[in-house]
């Protein structure tokens, strides 16, 4: 009975429709995994702060709002679709600055939670030397480089334009 089984077996592993069929069947259950797990997930994420940034909108679709009444109906269409482009905008900024203070935070009990380094008996008796091994002038560039990461964190990488694509096919 088990040799039945064993060249059944061998003969599924072997027809390709068979195969294919498990092979589709696979990616689907993983497709699936992944939209349940993580895109429908950020997909409602993103629908709620569309609905919050709707409630209070960016200052360039109220400015857009106002000229309605100063121009021709058929220029209304183009002003909605401005409109809608900077809801889009504004929400998607609000995200990655939600995700950008989630990673620092994130860094920052990380770094809390590291054991404190051991310092050298040259470098403890300095008084210029802080418990963590980092000089004063040290934690001054810190914040200083600190600054200036955020900076850079400010334009929306790759993942917030597709966001915002994502976004835009909603409304």
């Amino acid at each position: 009975m088990n040799d039945n089984k064993l060249i059944e077996m061998l003969h599924a592993m072997q027809d390709r429709e068979t195969l294919q069929r498990d092979l589709q069947e696979i990616a689907a259950t993983a497709q699936d995994a992944l939209h349940k797990k993580y895109i429908s997930r950020l997909h409602n994420a993103l629908l709620d702060q569309a609905a919050r940034t709707r409630k209070n909108p960016p200052k360039e679709a109220r400015l857009l709002e106002a000229c309605k009444p100063f121009l021709p109906a058929e220029k209304h269409a183009a002003l909605d679709h401005a409109s809608r482009l900077f809801h889009a905008l504004d929400t998607c900024k609000q995200v990655h600055s939600h995700l950008a203070a989630q990673s620092v935070r994130t860094m920052e009990a990380a770094e809390a939670a590291a054991p404190p380094r051991g310092l050298p008996a040259s470098l403890a008796a300095d008084p210029s030397v802080h418990r963590d091994g980092i000089y004063d002038i040290d934690s001054q560039c810190a914040r200083i480089h600190g600054s200036h990461a955020a900076m850079r964190t400010e334009q929306p990488p790759m993942a917030m334009l597709m966001l915002m694509f994502m976004l835009m096919a909603e409304m």
